[in-house]
């Protein structure tokens, strides 16, 4: 889970020097504007060496000061005598080989390039392209499966949903070859009904937000809400409470939240999300300086993320603002949950919060980023580092475990496409919603 972003991100903003009062937006949280860019690849390496041994709070068994020391003296080696005017890539690659050395996934660096499509994400600023809207899988006898679906691009707009398999003639299809044609008659296939479909290619906004479909085979009254990402702050959590809510008015009985292959996200939105099925529910975010309360009461999130933020720089001058959902909903049909070997951090935690209130999880066990959260802090020279700061526990004090143990093992990859043969993690959701 990523609890804010710091230093550039908030300068870029137009924050002042030093705390300022405002309240939470877009990706991140106003406070201390970024330190100047420095001219050296030295000051890259010591700006994030410094941040991780201060607030790190993972799980690696390592030596921080030496571990620090020893990645600093092999960059001075590499610099040579051009001390002052080393390449900051060498600063970036320094740093990366730091962070790579505590086999914590949770830790690594950011370069600018990287930063930069990274925070996109969350502030809202990736550009518009041109495309379908569609994310493509394997090719099997009907077509190729849509995996993903853009809600607000031409092929969600013309009716097209996860699961649906599409083809062009007897063509192979991929994202990359549909993107590439600015117009296209798409032969649909959707359980038994075919249909052809033409679109035109347009610009939309790549935002991956949460979908609500009915898979052609479910049984009457089950649902699927598919939650590709967590990213896109102040958007996931209240989509998928108004997702649960068109359930609710479209009369679904069970609903099936797929998870898989999530890479997480925003603290926020996962638990808002969660609160939709769990409704309240406590935890606490240990860090280095102290522990907080986070979660979700009533109609807002505790804010650890942000009562983390501030313990960066005391003292404490910012108003702690909540976010909230003033009419949340409140799911009380059946559900169940999917996970692979794929989902990740803020995926894990709504899986863990879900599983915590007795919903069942499917699937594999996911990729181990469950108990710990990080904190993206921004370098000199826009490069930034991304550091577990916080280990996460029950409100008795009992951690997290690493990763998601499904209470219903499941291990399937997506060959059952080329087979012709239908989602096996889907089918084995029915069996369990089907059970009393």
């Amino acid at each position: 889970m990523l609890l804010a972003l710091l230093g550039g991100w908030v300068a870029a903003q137009g924050a002042s020097t030093g705390p300022t009062t405002g309240p939470t937006t877009g990706s991140g949280f106003k406070g201390s504007a970024a330190p100047p860019a420095p001219v050296n690849a030295q000051a890259v390496y010591d700006a994030g060496a410094s941040f991780i041994k201060t607030f790190y709070n993972g799980f690696a068994p390592v030596n921080l000061p030496a571990q620090i020391n020893l990645y600093r003296q092999e960059l001075m080696a590499s610099c040579g005598a051009e001390k002052t005017t080393c390449p900051l890539s060498f600063g970036y690659d320094a740093l990366q080989n730091l962070t790579r050395s505590f086999a914590d996934r949770h830790l690594y660096s950011l370069n600018a390039a990287q930063y930069a499509r990274f925070t996109a994400h969350y502030d809202h600023s990736e550009p518009a392209i041109a495309t379908y809207g569609l994310a493509l899988g394997p090719t099997g006898p009907q077509g190729a499966v849509v995996l993903e679906l853009l809600p607000s691009g031409v092929a969600a707009q013309a009716g097209l949903q996860i699961g649906d398999f599409v083809r062009v003639g007897t063509d192979t299809l991929t994202t990359a070859s549909l993107d590439a044609q600015p117009q296209v008659t798409l032969n649909v296939t959707r359980g038994p009904k075919q249909w052809s479909v033409t679109l035109k290619r347009g610009l939309t906004v790549p935002e991956l937000l949460p979908v609500l479909y009915a898979p052609a085979d479910a049984p009457k009254g089950v649902m699927v809400l598919r939650i590709p990402s967590f990213r896109y702050t102040e958007e996931v959590g209240p989509k998928v409470h108004a997702l649960v809510k068109q359930a609710q008015a479209q009369g679904a009985t069970a609903l099936i939240v797929d998870l898989r292959s999530g890479s997480g996200g925003s603290n926020y939105e996962c638990e808002m999300a969660a609160a939709a099925f769990t409704g309240p529910f406590r935890y606490v975010m240990q860090t280095r300086r102290g522990n907080f309360e986070a979660g979700w009461v009533g109609t807002r999130s505790l804010d650890a993320g942000e009562r983390a933020f501030f313990d960066v720089t005391p003292p404490i001058t910012q108003q702690h603002l909540s976010y909230e959902l003033p009419e949340p909903a409140h799911w009380t049909g059946k559900t169940v949950v999917l996970v692979n070997a794929r989902s990740a951090s803020c995926h894990e935690a709504m899986a863990y919060f879900m599983q915590q209130k007795g919903i069942r999880v499917i699937g594999e066990e996911t990729v181990g980023l469950l108990n710990t959260s990080s904190i993206l802090h921004a370098l000199p020279s826009g490069g930034a580092v991304v550091v577990p700061i916080t280990r996460n526990a029950l409100p008795d004090g009992t951690p997290f475990p690493e990763r998601i143990t499904p209470d219903v093992p499941l291990h399937a990859d997506l060959s059952y496409v080329a087979a012709g043969q239908p989602d096996p993690y889907l089918q084995e959701a029915y069996r369990q919603l089907a059970r009393p």
